[in-house]
């Protein structure tokens, strides 16, 4: 039986956004020649994207993608219902608008914010570490002051 993947994401409100989907056919094999679009609901069921096409990424297996379009400014749920033509399958997946992605940009890279955190937090504390120091942290325990995960 083909089968369709979706794959969705969370974007920031007003972010280029792209819906990827993989089409396989009847034996599980990858198709490049297939007609897939996608149609993109908002949380009140009205559409966002009406069957946009999605063109194929040379090379791949199987994958499809959107042209990059805006993400809605309301911050909300989504989803998405891709649908393809020759191998005939359907398939859908949730796509989020949400606040925090905004936020994983502002964090700090540079060495003096870093140690000024791991001063406030402390090393190894899951708010405010990077993954480097959360891991690379004696015992692998994550702590804050709410709770402590042991790894």
């Amino acid at each position: 039986m083909a089968t369709i993947k979706v794959f969705g994401s969370e974007y920031t409100p007003g972010e280029a956004a792209i819906i990827y989907a993989q089409v396989l056919d009847d034996a599980g094999m990858p198709v490049s020649t297939a007609t897939v679009v996608v149609s993109l609901f908002n949380q009140d069921d009205s559409k966002y994207l009406d069957s946009a096409p999605m063109a194929y990424i040379q090379g791949s297996n199987g994958l499809y993608r959107t042209e990059p379009f805006l993400a809605p400014l309301e911050v909300q749920r989504m989803i998405a219902d891709v649908k393809s033509g020759n191998p005939g399958v359907f398939g859908a997946e949730e796509c989020a608008v949400t606040i925090w992605t905004a936020k994983i940009d502002k964090l700090p890279t540079d060495p003096a914010s870093m140690l000024e955190l791991a001063a406030v937090h402390g090393v190894g504390s899951w708010e405010g570490a990077t993954p480097t120091q959360m891991w690379s942290h004696g015992d692998r325990r994550l702590t804050s002051p709410k709770a402590s995960f042991r790894v």
